[in-house]
């Protein structure tokens, strides 16, 4: 697959448009003067990734692709050509790493997050259909042991890329058909088991054999999202669906609407995962809400709108938030919400509002990107460009906040679809 797709950039075509049309149906959760102030951030993030950015020959989202989607959302937000040029510039950096970049088979650091913003920014391609037909294969042949089921690196991640092609696309199909097949179903509902084959060495250490990963970057919260988009074109998965809710409600901690990060019936009791985006609340909050559209059950719906409120009511220390960044700071928090308040919930709004004010006051670092830098418990404060925890995903969300154009591209995050 690597050769093909290592040559397919040759074969891409002229005239690459990087803007959607799409109908106004966003709300935004700022008004000036802070809608000003947010722009400003924005405007000073796009400056600086030109000379502070990731190496743009690196054609995944976390490089050329993830700067191509920013800048091409600016565009449309702005309305400004000079932004629009930028991102076709991105776009060919894209281009030429699918020639020369090995890449895994991933969403998030690898050639399916290529494809897909090649798709959601509607470039025409030649010879991509041969790229898919293999994705299929890899789907349809993956077993447990060597592939994660999981959003970030596995099938989730394909199955994202696959649904942007279409509901009955077989990239999704199969993948949607393949965690049928790995569910596990018992008498506590449907969960989706990571083996210790595929755990790092301190979590095989922890948990050896295995565990049930509860968020949704990397667990079971993420493969019901899927699932929810999926229901309406097949209805027959409304059963499986329903049974991994219930396991996930069965999986918050007592006397809370909180989850661990990860359970393990013979490992040990873990506390609450941090409030982020990709494990805790928010993520299984919006997974909930997706579930209770996709069932039209009222019962799901007001759970998945009971998690979000409990995180408004919780403070920054409690939920244990320390960064700026979409996968586990202010701005993904800020963009759950947002999502979340577009049927008028004024909580979820005034929250969102104020992770958006959160995410401003981390953007005072000199060195950073805007200001802006990641935290990693390993080594501290770095710069950080990339879509999923650094200044471009940060740009996105506060774009998101100011635009009246609907963040489509939070599909990535598994918040639309």
């Amino acid at each position: 697959m690597c050769t093909v797709l290592r040559a397919m950039g040759a074969q891409f075509k002229e005239g690459m448009e990087t803007t959607r049309p799409t109908e106004p149906s966003w709300s935004p959760v700022v008004s000036p003067p802070f809608a000003e102030k947010c722009e400003e951030v924005v405007r000073k993030i796009l400056v600086e990734l030109e000379c502070k950015g990731r190496d743009p020959n690196q054609p995944s989202l976390g490089g050329a692709a993830g700067l191509a989607l920013l800048y091409a959302t600016a565009a449309r937000v702005f309305g400004e050509e000079r932004l629009q040029d930028k991102a076709s510039e991105y776009l060919e950096f894209v281009l030429n790493g699918l020639e020369k970049v090995p890449l895994s088979v991933s969403l998030w650091g690898g050639l399916v997050g290529s494809l897909w913003a090649l798709t959601y920014l509607e470039v025409p391609v030649e010879g991509v259909a041969e790229v898919q037909d293999q994705l299929e294969q890899h789907v349809s042949t993956a077993s447990r042991g060597s592939v994660s089921y999981d959003l970030i690196s596995g099938l989730v991640g394909i199955g994202v890329y696959g649904r942007s092609l279409g509901r009955d696309h077989p990239i999704f199909r199969a993948v949607v058909d393949r965690l049928i097949q790995w569910a596990v179903v018992d008498d506590m509902g449907a969960r989706w088991a990571t083996p210790a084959s595929l755990l790092d060495d301190q979590r095989r250490t922890q948990f050896p054999d295995g565990l049930v990963d509860l968020g949704i970057a990397h667990g079971g919260a993420g493969v019901i999202a899927l699932l929810s988009s999926a229901v309406p074109g097949r209805p027959e998965l409304r059963p499986l669906l329903q049974e991994a809710v219930k396991w996930q409600r069965l999986r918050c901690l007592p006397d809370s609407r909180r989850w661990a990060g990860f359970f393990s019936p013979d490992g040990p009791a873990l506390p609450p995962a941090r409030d982020g985006w990709c494990y805790g609340a928010p993520g299984i909050g919006a997974a909930m809400l997706a579930a209770g559209v996709a069932l039209g059950s009222s019962e799901t719906m007001t759970l998945g709108r009971e998690i979000l409120s409990d995180v408004t009511r919780r403070s920054a220390r409690e939920r244990a938030i320390v960064d700026a960044g979409l996968c586990h700071g202010t701005a993904g928090t800020a963009l759950v919400m947002m999502r979340a308040a577009q049927n008028g919930n004024d909580e979820l709004a005034a929250f969102a509002r104020q992770e958006l004010a959160a995410t401003l006051e981390y953007g005072s670092r000199a060195e950073g990107i805007g200001g802006f830098m990641s935290y990693h418990h390993e080594s501290g404060w770095r710069l950080d460009a990339s879509l999923f925890t650094g200044a471009t995903g940060i740009a996105l969300a506060l774009l998101a906040a100011i635009s009246s154009t609907p963040p489509d591209w939070d599909q990535l995050l598994l918040l639309s679809d």
